[in-house]
């Protein structure tokens, strides 16, 4: 599953994405495989989540929202993000 990453704050320290990481790594368990994807589209940066479950949207953490994201990217295609 993807879940593409949305950040609440434009005030992110390295803290606060550890306790992002922490809480996700503790939640899919010590041996599961996830990763953390990077896109940069124009001038904009997209992250996103690949995990093996599903996750909850927020984990209780204000500053990182999760929303289901339509490409695996274990399936090889491109991303694309259309503007409304």
């Amino acid at each position: 599953m993807v879940y593409e990453i949305f950040l609440g704050s434009g005030d992110l320290d390295a803290a606060k994405w550890r306790e992002f990481l922490s809480t996700v790594a503790d939640y899919l368990g010590l041996f599961s495989s996830w990763q953390i994807i990077i896109k940069l589209d124009a001038t904009t940066i997209h992250y996103y989540l690949e995990s093996p479950k599903p996750l909850p949207l927020s984990f209780g953490l204000a500053d990182f929202l999760l929303k289901e994201f339509a490409v695996n990217f274990a399936d090889n295609r491109k991303i694309t993000h259309k503007k409304s």
